[in-house]
């Protein structure tokens, strides 16, 4: 019985974070805690578990005597995520580097390639074409460079 009501609990956090995430829910939103707690079998006091939990990693707000929303977005927040962003995303790039499968690398080289080669293979095709064309240093300034410095 303790099992089920952990799924269900596991499957309430899961949702919300994913409704959180992709905007479902937007910032400021009611959770309506008696719709929750019939659509996952769960009475109050796991629910507003699940919600404490998710205040303390800041994806909603509790309002005494009234509940939980969906935490807003605020400068603040936003200040911190795009200072931490780069971090995170060059962590991410040196672990998917060192992880990389010879199978992976081959796939993301041809895949830059064909990305490279597009502008070139595009010219005189219609209004417009071969405008794109960006030469060797444009591609260095532009990052392109930086996946084969982790390699």
């Amino acid at each position: 019985m303790r099992d089920a009501a952990k799924m269900r609990k596991a499957g309430l956090c899961s949702r919300l974070k994913k409704s959180i995430l992709t905007l479902e829910m937007g910032p400021g939103s009611a959770l309506d805690e008696a719709r929750l707690s019939v659509e996952f079998g769960l009475s109050r006091t796991p629910l507003r578990e699940v919600f404490r939990h998710l205040a303390g990693e800041g994806y909603v707000e509790l309002h005494e005597n009234r509940g939980a929303s969906v935490s807003a977005m605020t400068q603040s927040s936003l200040r911190d995520f795009f200072l931490a962003a780069p971090m995170v995303y060059g962590a991410v790039m040196r672990l998917a580097a060192r992880n990389a499968t010879p199978e992976q690398l081959g796939g993301l080289s041809a895949a830059q390639d064909a990305f490279s080669d597009a502008p070139r293979r595009s010219a005189g095709r219609g209004p417009g074409a071969g405008q794109h064309q960006v030469s060797r240093s444009d591609r260095r300034n532009s990052g392109e460079h930086l996946f084969a410095a982790f390699v």
